[in-house]
């Protein structure tokens, strides 16, 4: 594999650049690290990169890639929509998902990864799809100047490199628009993906991913919309299946199963962690259950 591409590849995060040839890809890459902090000056010349789930399977950590454009517009496509991004403007991309970059001649930008727990709360309660394109003005504008200054001057860098990230994060938490009517729509969303658990808690095939792709929404929105509620999946679909087991150990029709069988039927193939799961979701033992729909 050729040096530019390489390059390109290992660039803050894994990226595909096409065409995949040194004959015909051009860029630039300039980086600055303190402390375990990055920053990264890019100029692509008339090129795509493009973060493939193969990319994204050989480094996916939760974060988030923040780049200053420069230069020229670029377009970002990422969740089904295409965004562009002005000089001035910041492009804040979901490394977790799949993203094409197209980058016409000129084009350049300032960038850093930003650990992704915090926007991911507040970016789900801002709207869905995230936002991709921050408007370099206020507190998008001083976020885009701190990315400048940190690359171009290494003493700044040295002084503040470990509280970069955090000072960041939190400018950027101030230029995220929030949303219109946001307590409805995370009520929705929370609705929608609750009922989906519920309709397919019997397919072995439930998982985020299959949750956003039939919901229409992003993986990012699931397990966001779940965490504001103070729930993650795995705790859902627990949840679900404990329930469908109350229910069917008070169904006379299935009087004949052991509970350790009906139990089985819904995942719990250990009667000891599944009856201690059951004990803390009822407050008692499905034996008491069963015994008492016989009164």
């Amino acid at each position: 594999m050729d040096v530019w591409t390489t390059m390109v590849e290992s660039a803050l995060v894994p990226l595909t650049p096409e065409p995949l040839s040194v004959d015909h890809f051009r860029g630039r890459f300039e980086s600055l690290t303190h402390a375990g902090f990055q920053i990264v000056s890019m100029t692509l010349t008339g090129h795509r990169v493009t973060r493939h789930p193969a990319d994204i399977a050989r480094r996916a950590d939760g974060s988030f890639h923040l780049a200053l454009v420069q230069g020229a517009p670029v377009t970002l496509e990422q969740f089904g929509r295409s965004s562009v991004g002005e000089p001035g403007d910041l492009l804040l991309i979901d490394t977790d998902e799949p993203y094409t970059i197209d980058c016409p001649a000129g084009a350049a930008s300032i960038g850093a990864v930003l650990g992704g727990e915090p926007l991911r709360r507040y970016l789900t309660s801002a709207g869905d799809p995230p936002l991709s394109v921050l408007k370099g003005r206020g507190a998008g504008r001083m976020a885009g100047t701190m990315l400048q200054d940190l690359y171009d001057d290494p003493r700044t860098m040295e002084d503040v490199a470990d509280i970069a990230e955090d000072q960041l994060t939190a400018l950027l938490l101030r230029a995220i628009p929030a949303g219109g009517d946001t307590a409805a729509a995370e009520a929705e969303i929370l609705r929608r993906i609750r009922r989906f658990i519920a309709d397919e808690i019997a397919n072995p095939n439930l998982s985020a991913k299959l949750i956003a792709t039939e919901l229409g929404i992003s993986r990012t929105t699931v397990f966001g919309t779940l965490a504001k509620a103070g729930f993650s999946l795995k705790d859902c679909v627990h949840r679900e299946r404990l329930k469908r087991i109350h229910e069917d150990l008070r169904d006379p029709r299935l009087s004949g199963l052991r509970i350790n069988e009906v139990a089985r039927r819904w995942g719990y193939a250990n009667p000891v962690s599944f009856s201690r799961a059951f004990r803390g979701a009822f407050g008692t033992t499905p034996t008491a259950v069963r015994v008492g729909c016989r009164h």
